[in-house]
This record gives C-alpha cells, structure tokens and sequence, in this order.
C-alpha cells in the first residue's frame, strides 16, 4: 500500500508560479535594501553602524534617556535629519549646561528655530513652593542692578552648582527684596542678617501628551488663558542633527555597548557641521 502523503509537504513541493515569483521577488527586494545600506554606511563614513543590531542597551545608562542607536542609524542611511528619541528634560539639562555654552540652553523659541517640527511636551504647573537654594555675601547687593543680570551674580550662582542665563533680568520687589527672572523660572532674594537668602521655585507637573514644538506656543497660551500655569518642560523626539547638537556627551553609552561600538564617535561626527563625513 502506497504511503499517503502530507499535505504540507505536497503543498510545497507544487508550489504555484506566482508564489515562486513572489519568493524571488522578495529576495530581490531585501537583498537590494541591504545593499543600498552597505552603499549609505560606507558614504557616511561610518560602515561599522551595519553592525548595530539596535539592541538598545545603550540606551539604559544614559542620564537623558536617549536611544543612542537612532544616532547609527542615521550614519547607516547617511541621513542626519532622520528622527530618533531623544527625551531630554530642558531644566535638568540648562543647569548642566550651565554658563559655559549659551548656545546650546534650551529654550521654546530656540528648539523652535531649529525644528518646527520636534516632538516636545508641555506640562501644566500643578504646585509651586518656594524652597531656600544658597546663600550669597552682603557685597553681592550691590551687583543687583535693575535690568540684565551682571557677570558677577551668574558666576555666585555657578558657583553653587546653580545656572542662570545671560537673558536673566533682576527687578528690586522692595528695599530688601529682589526677583530674577530666567524663562520659566524665578529666583527670589532677600536681605538677611547672613547675607543675601536666594530661594527658587520648587514645582509639581502634570504632563501632557507630545506634541510638535509649533503646537507648543499655543498650547502654553491656551491653559493660560484658562489661568492656569503651563511650560516646555521636556523634549521627545528630535532629528538625530538636533539631538547631536545639544548632546554633552558624557560617553556613558559606549561601556554598554554588547559590540563594543564607539557611539560618541558618530554623536562627534555629526555634532561638528550636522552633516556626516
């Protein structure tokens, strides 16, 4: 008696015409799609981001939850606007930028002159408390001149691992009293029998969902006009240019790396004129 077959092997072995076509077509595809990247990693100067598998380990150590492998893809299809998360959060990261790069604070309208189309978020202010930060000499007072914060003032308050920009202004509330403004945030002074007491705003969120940075305007004004109080409080996604723009690189990505790639040379490369090679 003849074995019976199965059906599963029989289907196979009769495959029609245009499945095999199908098959050959898609071979075709893939292998023409692996090597455009062969030919956009080697342009870019950077043909070892091929051997990024984007596992993502390098994402976990980083202090600005980025996924530094967005920054090889990128080099792998030679395309530096390509987008990648990026969740930076803008108060955090201007007071580790300090003074020292102005260029690179954070801000609505200069994240907005560089991407109209970043994906940022808006929080409103839930809570606001005033909390002590530092406390400065009595011959700092005389540096509290209306208008522009001085020299003098920024670098007492870098000197207590705090950053205001050079965009601050100070106004006098009363004899005793003084207001920075710096953006969104405010710092208070008052003349004790220490010295000058600087306090800041301690505040609680409520975030939002992420939107692109030309809704974010808006967005803050329409809670405003609602009177409640709102701000740009972190990033979410940018184009790996941007990100590499604003990255300090810290390098704590690359221990983690499980192919031992050398990320911050890509995040160098594209830092330098925001294009590869």
């Amino acid at each position: 008696m003849k074995e019976k077959r199965h059906p599963e092997i029989t289907r196979r072995e009769f495959m029609g015409s245009t499945w095999k076509l199908l098959n050959v077509g898609a071979f075709i595809a893939l292998g023409g799609h692996l090597g455009s990247l062969a030919v956009t990693s080697i342009s870019s100067g950077h043909p070892d981001s091929l051997t990024c598998y984007e596992c993502r380990a390098c994402a976990s150590p980083c202090p600005w939850k980025l996924d530094p492998s967005g920054y090889l893809v990128a080099a792998r299809v030679n395309n530096p606007n390509r987008r990648m998360l990026a969740q930076y959060n803008i108060k955090r990261y201007n007071r580790l930028i300090g003074n020292r790069e102005e260029a690179r604070r954070m801000t609505l309208d200069s994240l907005l002159a560089r991407d109209e189309y970043m994906k940022v978020v808006v929080s409103e202010v839930k809570k606001k408390e005033n909390i002590e930060l530092f406390t400065l000499g009595p011959e700092f007072e005389d540096h509290l001149i209306v208008g522009s914060v001085n020299n003098e003032i920024r670098r007492a308050f870098a000197d207590n691992r705090w950053a205001i920009s050079s965009q601050a202004t100070v106004s006098e509330v009363d004899p005793d009293n003084w207001l920075i403004v710096d953006g969104y945030e405010k710092y208070h002074i008052s003349r004790t029998l220490e010295g000058l007491l600087v306090s800041g705003e301690k505040k609680e969120f409520e975030r939002l969902d992420p939107m692109r940075i030309n809704d974010a305007k808006d967005k803050i004004k329409e809670l405003e006009d609602e009177n409640k109080e709102a701000e740009l409080t972190d990033i979410y996604e940018m184009r790996a240019k941007d990100s590499a723009f604003y990255d300090p690189l810290c390098s704590r990505c690359e221990p983690a790396c499980p192919v031992a790639l050398p990320v911050t040379k890509f995040i160098r490369d594209v830092k330098a004129d925001e294009k590869y090679r």
